[in-house]
């Protein structure tokens, strides 16, 4: 399996291949990714059953965690014309203590399963929402995936989440799959503490909703009213869906209006220039503006002119959209970030903004005054502004560009200038512990393609052990379980005598306590 996912994703990347070649060869990567899904299935019920089951409960960043999955799944029913819509409610904090694995296992499960069955041009729905369970008054997290496909017959609510079984043969026969996924999805969440239920409607809908215990903070919404005080956000999107009063989409629309009435925030939206002079009408004065623009919309160039309407330093402006840009203030999207992370962005730009305006007026004040003394003041209105967080006590200290970068996949800003991809250089020099001869040439051919040739290639930990003891290598890749010696006892009696060398273990083995020997033997990477 290695060698056909491996060799396979290599020749995908081939330039010289005709294209009845290259679809066989894509036929061949997409059915060797199946046969790995039905391998891991099979793999995670038989450790579910065992009992050989880790659960590894920490602090990770929800947003990260989710957006990895959203996206994943986006690219894999775009070829469906099915998007995803996001829902975040107010009350996510970024940071959440979960078992970060685990939940992205669920969500795929759930999402692709919707991906599988949403009927082409519609919409697959995930939110998340924190609620209060009314019995037991314990605080929980819900997680809803829905889509709008097939749906599921009643009487098989119950069968669909039993091993090996599916809602029917015909779902098996057109469909594929092995049966486990919800089985497994089921499992994982019952050792997470947590239940999962469905809803549906046959030939409509179907909703499948889990929900896990939750014991940190919650956001209160109504805080961004006292920190965004006289200031009116305005969303300029050409989808009309997102910009009238109300709509079906109401909770999918970028700051949804049951968020910015909990929160008591102002929010105008229009889809064209000219229809948002109306709604601002004509008395601009004593309020400060952030406009979240997307980067579609036409006439962009309307932008300099709204800036001089509204008046210099009472405006904050963002892009939203998925094309790059330079832009430091820039979002991906506003409905795939959570409502606490952009209301936090945008009011650190706001307070960003008022500083500088009022840094600017009191300089204004001061040149004016030198020059009513007559006092030479040449050179002192060119002087740049000091580099913001550059000086301790300064009023802009505690916002610096890097505050202001919205977060994650979602809403990651890109540098200026792109920067190529890096490459190790030529003159790296590689060793390889590796038993199997299928996994030395699919890794051989990689670090070939990234243009390192010096390569070493041995069959067990021993020999890796002695050629360090004559030679130095920039990186030593070691599989875990070889002949003579494994890779863990080399890497120990390597780094006994070269404490920088590094050792970075390429294996199979994914579970947490496999990397925690790697560590402790003191290797530099576990891939």
């Amino acid at each position: 399996l290695n060698c056909i996912v491996g060799l396979s994703s290599l020749l995908l990347d081939s330039d010289d291949m005709s294209d009845a070649n290259m679809d066989s060869i894509k036929m061949i990567h997409s059915s060797a990714d199946l046969l790995a899904g039905v391998v891991n299935d099979v793999l995670d019920y038989a450790k579910l059953e065992s009992g050989h089951f880790e659960v590894d409960i920490r602090s990770i960043d929800l947003q990260s965690t989710v957006d990895a999955v959203v996206l994943s799944i986006s690219n894999k029913v775009m070829e469906k014309n099915v998007k995803v819509r996001t829902n975040y409610c107010g009350m996510l904090p970024r940071m959440i203590n979960t078992d970060s694995r685990r939940l992205q296992q669920i969500l795929y499960n759930l999402l692709g399963n919707a991906g599988k069955f949403s009927r082409d041009g519609t919409f697959i729905d995930f939110s998340i929402r924190l609620v209060t369970d009314t019995s037991s008054g314990q605080n929980k997290i819900r997680f809803a995936v829905k889509d709008y496909g097939k749906g599921i017959d009643k009487s098989d609510f119950e069968s669909i989440f039993r091993p090996f079984s599916q809602a029917s043969k015909e779902t098996q026969t057109i469909y594929g799959g092995t049966g486990l996924g919800l089985s497994i999805t089921s499992k994982l969440i019952n050792k997470l503490g947590g239940t999962i239920s469905v809803d549906s409607e046959l030939g409509k809908y179907a909703e499948f909703v889990v929900e896990l215990p939750y014991d940190g903070d919650i956001i209160d919404p109504s805080v961004y009213k006292q920190k965004l005080r006289n200031t009116t956000i305005v969303i300029l999107d050409q989808n009309e869906k997102f910009t009238s009063t109300y709509s079906m989409e109401d909770e999918f629309m970028p700051l949804c209006p049951t968020l910015v009435k909990v929160a008591g925030l102002s929010v105008i939206r229009s889809s064209k220039w000219l229809e948002l002079k109306e709604k601002l009408g004509l008395d601009v004065g004593g309020k400060h503006y952030v406009f979240l623009v997307n980067q579609d919309l036409e006439e962009m160039n309307a932008i300099e002119h709204m800036k001089t309407r509204l008046g210099e330093g009472n405006s904050s402006w963002f892009t939203f959209g998925s094309k790059p840009t330079g832009n430091i203030r820039h979002f991906k999207s506003l409905t795939g970030i959570f409502p606490s992370i952009l209301l936090d962005t945008i009011s650190e730009a706001v307070a960003f903004d008022y500083a500088k305006r009022d840094r600017d007026a009191n300089k204004s004040k001061k040149l004016s005054s030198l020059r009513s003394s007559n006092i030479a003041v040449e050179g002192i209105a060119d002087k740049p502004l000091m580099k913001l967080g550059t000086q301790k006590g300064s009023c802009d200290a505690a916002i610096t560009s890097s505050t202001l970068k919205p977060v994650s996949s979602e809403s990651t800003p890109l540098p200026e200038k792109k920067s190529p991809v890096k490459c190790p250089p030529k003159s790296t020099k590689v060793l390889y512990a590796e038993d199997n001869l299928v996994n030395q040439k699919v890794l051989e051919r990689v670090l070939k393609r990234l243009g390192v040739s010096d390569i070493t290639i041995v069959d067990n930990g021993l020999k890796a052990v002695q050629l360090c003891e004559t030679n130095k290598y920039d990186c030593i890749f070691m599989d875990m379980q070889m002949p003579v010696m494994d890779g863990l006892e080399a890497c120990e009696r390597i780094m006994a005598r070269d404490p920088k060398e590094k050792v970075v273990f390429v294996t199979a083995h994914a579970l947490s306590d496999f990397k925690e020997r790697a560590d402790a033997a003191g290797a530099f990477d576990f891939v």
